[in-house]
C-alpha cells in the first residue's frame, strides 16, 4: 500500500498496490570536468590522483583531482593495448589490456613519475582485474579467470587460468573466495 510512501527527499517512495517504485534525484551536481581523448573505461584512486583507463587511446591517464572543481591531466602513460580496467593495490596499478594481452603492472609509488612494470600475458580479452593479497584475478572473457601471483609486481607469475563453462564479465574477492 502507499502507507510506506516517503515523499521527502530520501532514497525512494513506493506504492506496492500500484506496483510503483520511484527514485528521487539525489542532488548530484557537476563541480568540475575534464575532456580526454578516447574512451574512458574505468578509474582508480591513488592519493589525490585519478588513474583513468583510456581504452581506445591505449593509455593510462593520471588526473590531479586535489581541486575537484578543476581536475587536470598531469601524465599519460602508454599501454601496449586497449586499457579496459585499472585497480590500485599499494604502490602498484594493474591495468587490464584488451586484445588478449593480459595485465600490465605500473609502478605508481611516485605518482608524478609512473613507470610500466611487467606485462602478464593471459588468454582471452582481459576486461577487469581485482587484487587480493599477493594475487591478481583477471576476467578473460570466454577463457574464464586468469590467475597471476604478484608478490613481486615487477615480475608477476602467470598460473593456469580457471576455466569456466560460460563467459566471465566481472570478478570480486571476499575473504578466501573469488566470485
Amino acid at each position: 500500500s502507499s502507507v510506506y510512501e516517503d515523499t521527502i527527499l530520501t532514497t525512494a517512495d513506493w506504492n506496492t498496490a500500484a506496483g510503483e517504485l520511484r527514485l528521487h534525484p539525489q542532488g548530484l551536481v557537476t563541480v568540475g570536468s575534464l575532456v580526454v581523448a578516447g574512451e574512458a573505461y574505468a578509474t582508480a584512486w591513488k592519493d589525490n590522483t585519478i588513474l583513468l583507463a583510456a581504452g581506445s587511446s591505449n593509455a593510462l591517464l593520471f588526473i590531479n583531482a586535489s581541486d575537484p572543481t578543476n581536475p587536470t591531466l598531469v601524465k599519460t602513460l602508454s599501454m601496449p593495448a586497449f586499457a579496459r580496467h585499472v585497480t590500485v593495490n599499494g604502490d602498484w596499478a594493474y591495468v587490464s589490456l584488451g586484445n588478449g594481452l593480459g595485465i600490465q603492472t605500473v609502478n605508481v609509488a611516485n605518482i608524478a613519475l609512473p613507470t610500466n612494470g611487467f606485462r602478464a600475458t593471459l588468454d582471452g580479452f582481459t576486461s577487469q582485474t581485482v587484487v587480493a593479497n599477493n594475487w591478481a584475478y583477471a576476467v578473460v572473457s570466454n577463457a574464464g579467470v586468469g590467475v597471476v601471483e604478484v608478490s613481486d609486481p615487477a615480475n608477476p607469475v602467470v598460473l593456469p587460468s580457471v576455466n569456466l563453462a560460460a563467459w566471465v564479465r566481472g570478478v570480486d574477492v571476499q575473504g578466501s573466495y573469488l566470485y
